[in-house]
């Protein structure tokens, strides 16, 4: 869990800090703070991505420091043991929830999502949550 902090503290992007603390907190109350890495990777080469599962919950982070718009790209996250999940957008510049009609497909514990964009140097974090 500790590369949450290291990630903006090491880009000295700290002030970001705050519009994130809404997801750290609600990660905090899943399942009493227990953190379980999983694996995660997206279709576009360059895009950085972290992924956590806290319960029932698994949040994604996804930031786009390049200099052209990821557009159309699919997130991949291990660790998917549901057979449906809600997935929640949340805007870190806005500090607002919006829930996501994507295209879902669960194969082998990994869920797919797509088709998602993002901004050059713009990030969101993805709150995947079981709807069994």
């Amino acid at each position: 869990m500790t590369w949450w902090w290291e990630f903006f503290d090491e880009r000295n992007m700290d002030w970001i800090y705050k519009s994130v603390s809404t997801i750290t907190n609600r990660m905090m109350v899943a399942d009493n703070a227990t953190f379980e890495q999983v694996p995660v990777k997206t279709s576009i080469r360059g895009l950085e991505s972290y992924a956590v599962k806290c319960g029932e919950e698994i949040y994604v982070y996804v930031v786009n420091p390049l200099f052209e718009r990821a557009y159309r790209f699919e997130i991949e996250v291990g660790g998917a043991d549901a057979t449906d999940y809600q997935i929640e957008e949340y805007n870190t510049q806005s500090m607002k929830f919006h829930t996501l009609e994507t295209r879902n497909a669960i194969d082998n514990q990994k869920i797919t999502i797509s088709p998602l964009t993002i901004m050059p140097w713009d990030d969101r974090v993805y709150t995947l949550t079981s709807k069994s």
